[in-house]
């Protein structure tokens, strides 16, 4: 409800998020994190249109009670209690991913 009433409060964060070019977003709220894309983007502006298309739905979206869980994402592997990390590629699962800061844009409706 917070998020939701204080939606022209956030900081919209597009960043590129791989050494392929790949962008993500996130939306943050007193300088914490709210809310983030759950997929990477080939393009800048599909990333913006889609951040856009998110902001644009927060008012309207319907709230639910508790958690709502969601199944993994395939190939995401999770390490359990007492196991190490995955080392990458080689050991079937996916290269692991850096992040880079390209560009900030701040406010709701921010191009």
């Amino acid at each position: 409800m917070r998020f939701r009433e204080r939606i022209e409060d956030v900081r919209s964060v597009l960043v590129m998020a791989d050494i392929a070019g790949a962008w993500t977003w996130r939306v943050q709220l007193d300088g914490r994190d709210v809310a983030m894309a759950g997929r990477a983007y080939q393009r800048h502006r599909e990333c913006q249109y889609n951040l856009n298309q998110f902001l644009a739905a927060v008012p309207v979206a319907q709230l639910s009670d508790g958690l709502v869980s969601r199944p993994r994402l395939r190939g995401l592997h999770l390490p359990g209690p007492g196991s190490a990390p995955s080392e990458g590629p080689g050991d079937g699962d996916d290269p692991p991913r850096s992040t880079t800061r390209v560009r900030i844009q701040a406010g709701a409706g921010a191009s």
